[in-house]
């Protein structure tokens, strides 16, 4: 009796394992060289301060609700936190979704959605720079499907649809309806679209719309027919509005000519003379500093092998100590 009370708990305890969910990875992406312009630091107790970093190995991670963790890997190793609507990310390859409805071209620009999404999901929901198309919920689109941009973009500019310029079957729909993958009412994707969608076909109550937009996108499925109003004739386009990023702040007012050092591997990297420590070096990199003219030790870094200029050309939150020199007989230059 007891041997079959033990096997039967052993049962039910393996089953509970079986069943219990397996939450995904956190939606990571990752870059050899990628590109972010004003990204913040945050001392403790400072001043925030920023840079505009470029061609730097990074990975983003989904930290909450539209915000990421920016890791930085070298040749300064920091980690901050950063919108991700800032970070300008792309489509890493062509991406079919939702059965074919909506396709995405390679290095479309996307936004990410402001919501209450679980950091644990390897989807993330997006809002797409398309000017006609309005989504009901936010499209999900797989974490593995997108990048971070090499170089940032100078501007954010909705894309337009492109429509033949002769006459055609269009379809125009005054109100939010459903779109369909098949001539089925099945997994409904509910969208407003403002302007005109060309008709592919017609079947019965039945219509198959598509719109192409300049980049590559393209919406295309079935929906009811009593949704449009359907003519035929030189179809009407809408235009998209641009916008902007923000571009990072720099300063220093040292006259003294820079003079070039190596940096020991790990050493922390302050804001200022005795200042809050926010990076590591990722290795033995050189750097150019003015020279030690402080009898404290500490030197200011103006420049970082590897490591972007600020618009002024020199850095001023850069700090190392004298200990953190990593001295040689040899000249280095």
């Amino acid at each position: 009796m007891k041997s079959s009370l033990l096997v039967s708990l052993t049962l039910a305890l393996a089953t509970t394992s079986i069943t219990q969910p397996v939450n995904a990875a956190p939606c990571s992406i990752e870059a050899q060289a990628a590109s972010v312009n004003n990204v913040f630091v945050h001392p403790a107790g400072e001043e925030a301060f920023s840079f505009n970093l470029a061609h730097l190995p990074m990975e983003a991670r989904l930290s909450g609700t539209n915000y990421a963790e920016l890791h930085v890997k070298r040749p300064l190793r920091f980690t901050t936190q950063h919108s991700w609507n800032k970070l300008g990310v792309k489509v890493l390859a062509r991406t079919s979704l939702l059965d074919g409805r909506l396709v995405l071209p390679k290095d479309m620009l996307i936004g990410v959605a402001a919501n209450n999404h679980e950091t644990t999901r390897s989807d993330i929901p997006v809002t797409l720079l398309l000017h006609e198309l309005r989504p009901h919920e936010p499209v999900l689109v797989p974490c593995e499907a997108l990048k971070l941009p090499r170089d940032t973009p100078h501007s954010r500019e909705e894309s337009e649809q492109l429509l033949p310029e002769t006459e055609i079957v269009f379809a125009v729909a005054s109100k939010e309806f459903s779109l369909y993958a098949k001539r089925k009412e099945v997994a409904p994707w509910r969208i407003k679209f403002r302007g005109a969608l060309k008709v592919v076909k017609r079947s019965g109550n039945w219509v198959n719309v598509q719109a192409n937009w300049a980049g590559g996108a393209r919406l295309q499925g079935w929906a009811k027919s009593d949704n449009f109003s359907i003519q035929r004739g030189k179809a009407p386009s809408n235009g998209g509005t641009p916008g902007s990023i923000g571009m990072g702040i720099c300063g220093s007012s040292h006259r003294l000519a820079p003079v070039s050092f190596v940096l020991k591997a790990n050493a922390p990297v302050h804001s200022g003379p005795k200042g809050a420590i926010w990076a590591h070096t990722a290795g033995v990199i050189k750097v150019k500093a003015f020279s030690l003219s402080r009898s404290d030790g500490w030197m200011q870094v103006v420049r970082v092998d590897g490591f972007p200029k600020p618009g002024c050309l020199e850095h001023n939150k850069i700090w190392v100590h004298a200990d953190s020199v990593k001295w040689t007989d040899r000249p280095i230059d």
